[in-house]
């Protein structure tokens, strides 16, 4: 059984601020985002095109949202987790819990909000450069494409590891995996 996959808002934004939705497409059937991730979406004006491709993403049926139902596990979880942590934040504790009830897979790129929890709870943990790593592993992308969408992602303000993915992939990555 392949485990969901929970993203927060930075690193679904990065692959759609870049256009490159397709290749999430390639290597996941499907996406979830809790409704909570969605209001920050929702922040930004209709307009925008990282709105537009997200809400092109649900219409498609390829991103879910996930609302947490307050007499559920995972609400109340998500309730401890606020009140014992204010330093993370919502759309970050949302997902991590979703990962937690749900055995899924979290899609962070925000080590210091997550890599406790990732840590504490084993989790399986991926970011934008590990995805792109496993497009370039899948041969989805090769190595000029790769190093063309990190220059792309780094253009637009998205924070990234290294200068280029080229160099990415010849470093261990040292980030806080789970299992």
């Amino acid at each position: 059984m392949i485990k969901p996959v929970y993203c927060d808002t930075d690193c679904l934004s990065s692959f759609i601020d870049v256009n490159q939705i397709d290749l999430l497409k390639l290597e996941f059937s499907k996406l979830i985002i809790s409704s909570v991730v969605k209001e920050e979406f929702d922040q930004l004006p209709s307009n925008h095109h990282i709105s537009r491709g997200l809400n092109k993403m649900i219409q498609e049926g390829f991103i879910e949202i996930y609302d947490m139902d307050v007499t559920s596990p995972e609400y109340e979880l998500y309730e401890k987790f606020l009140d014992e942590d204010e330093d993370v934040g919502e759309g970050e504790l949302s997902v991590i819990v979703l990962c937690i009830v749900k055995e899924g897979i979290l899609a962070s790129n925000n080590f210091r909000d997550v890599c406790e929890y990732v840590k504490r709870y084993n989790l399986n943990h991926i970011t934008t450069s590990r995805i792109l790593v496993k497009c370039y592993e899948d041969r989805h992308i090769d190595l000029n494409k790769g190093n063309e969408i990190w220059k792309d992602m780094i253009d637009k303000r998205i924070r990234l590891p290294e200068r280029t993915f080229e160099i990415y992939l010849g470093k261990k990555d040292p980030m806080c995996y789970g299992a």
